[in-house]
């Protein structure tokens, strides 16, 4: 009898538990709900409503879908495609890959004197500045080089092909978010153009370039206004043969601080080669020839090597600061290090369908042009993108390098100024990207309660300005991280 009662106070004991279990599951399925339907409000705003807006939201902490609003539906989605370039060179590349830019010669050292060419190797690398080949200048003179008798000669066949990407809409523009791919690069293939006012009216402005180049020939016919006018300045890039002209045009009114413009270059190798030379006779080592392209003899020797830092660092100021240079560089790097070289766009692009198949993604269900998004080719859903999210958090070898990449809300990068002192800053981390009609931002969400969430938001064709619908997607955000249940 006591062993009857004991077993039916066990069953009542567990239904008891099965029925408080589901009435507190019923709760997040209301919440859940709400968020979608909070999402989708937004997404019917007047801005929205004639475009077009897809949006997936899924906890990685439960394993479950939120939110999936036009989710399988196509769209641009910008600078977004950077997340797959991310994604498949930290798999087939890894974290700690460098790129390798070393010096040959196919001569001999004589004395202080180098008896032949010097010879820069270039390997793609997207982040060699003007500093570190400073720095490479100052190692030759410590193996006790003055004086080089030969040309500088740059090898730049790493690299074929088109130099930038497919269907690019302003192929001519000499922004430089819009810089020539090379194997040989220095400064992200572009110069920096300085201009401040005279000291008084009628004064003609004065212009810096950096680096200081004879590669650049400058035109400026820019002068400075009155204090309190109106500044209009304009400032062109055209090329030439061997270089390329700037031309700086217009006003700037006296007192006014400095404005920096940035251009990119036509002939990157050329420029490169140019500016190690000239760095090379600054250091006071003397160059009797000029700068022309070739390859390295098969018998020249090795004078010393520069490896750039490791490609998750450059993965992280690609993100942050969505860099198409460092995107469209590194898609031809995986060409030609997982095809042979030499690396372009189409064996980059093959590598990118290879892997992306083996996370999940299915060739033809997407169209990739690019590495940076700066085609309005691209198409692909926002559940693909969050699909790769969840693969990426999921693999333990790569999982820190690409969640460091992504610019955090309120903080840093992109979105430094983005939700700043609201619920949002520091608990998120995501990939902008806009293009004409087009604003998209993807990544993770740590929600108040601590759970931890992927989202992809992409909005096509909406009929407000970029600034409003990046509102609406903060306040989608907002939305995410105030999640409970």
């Amino acid at each position: 009898m006591r062993r009857i009662g004991l077993s039916l106070l066990l069953f009542l004991l567990g239904c008891l538990l099965f029925s408080s279990q589901g009435l507190a599951g019923s709760p997040p399925k209301k919440e859940e709900n709400r968020l979608q339907a909070a999402i989708r409000r937004i997404s019917n705003t007047p801005c929205l409503r004639q475009g077009k807006v897809g949006v997936k939201v899924v906890s990685l902490s439960r394993q479950e879908t939120l939110v999936a609003i036009n989710a399988d539906q196509h769209f641009i989605p910008a600078s977004n495609t950077k997340l797959f370039t991310t994604a498949v060179a930290l798999l087939r590349l890894h974290p700690e890959y460098t790129f390798a830019t070393p010096l040959f010669t196919d001569g001999k050292l004589v004395g202080d004197r180098l008896e032949g060419n010097l010879y820069l190797q270039g390997s793609g690398d997207p982040s060699l500045v003007s500093e570190e080949l400073w720095i490479m200048v100052e190692q030759l003179w410590n193996q006790g080089i003055r004086a080089i008798k030969g040309d500088i000669v740059g090898d730049d066949r790493f690299f074929t092909g088109a130099e930038r990407g497919r269907g690019w809409t302003n192929p001519r523009s000499v922004r430089a978010y819009n810089a020539k791919t090379g194997a040989l690069s220095l400064n992200f293939n572009a110069i920096a153009v300085r201009v401040e006012p005279g000291r008084r009216k009628g004064e003609k402005v004065r212009v810096t370039l950096s680096p200081p180049t004879a590669y650049i020939t400058l035109t400026s016919r820019a002068t400075t206004s009155p204090a309190g006018s109106r500044t209009a300045i304009t400032v062109d890039r055209r090329p030439l043969p061997q270089g390329d002209r700037i031309v700086v045009a217009g006003r700037m009114a006296a007192g006014e601080g400095p404005q920096t413009f940035y251009r990119n270059i036509s002939h990157p190798t050329l420029f490169t080669l140019t500016v190690l030379r000239e760095f090379l006779e600054r250091y006071g080592i003397a160059v009797q020839g000029g700068v022309r392209e070739g390859e390295v003899p098969p018998e020249a020797t090795r004078l010393l090597t520069h490896h750039s830092k490791p490609l998750a660092r450059i993965l992280l100021d690609m993100n942050k600061f969505s860099n198409n240079f460092i995107a469209e560089q590194v898609l031809k790097t995986l060409g030609a290090e997982i095809k042979g070289p030499p690396g372009s766009f189409q064996k980059g692009l093959d590598v990118l369908e290879e892997t992306l198949a083996e996370l999940g993604i299915a060739p033809r269900t997407y169209t990739l042009a690019d590495g940076s998004g700066l085609s309005p080719l691209n198409r692909v859903t926002p559940a693909q993108i969050v699909h790769l999210l969840e693969q990426m958090y999921n693999r333990f070898t790569v999982q820190a390098e690409f969640l460091a990449s992504l610019g955090i809300m309120g903080v840093d990068g992109s979105v430094k100024e983005r939700l700043e002192q609201t619920p949002a800053q520091r608990r998120v981390r995501v990939k902008t990207g806009s293009l004409a009609g087009v604003s998209a931002l993807s990544g993770y969400v740590e929600t108040l309660q601590g759970e931890l969430l992927a989202f992809s938001i992409l909005m096509n064709r909406f009929a407000c300005g970029l600034f409003q619908a990046m509102d609406l997607q903060d306040e989608m955000v907002l939305q995410m991280v105030r999640f409970a249940r």
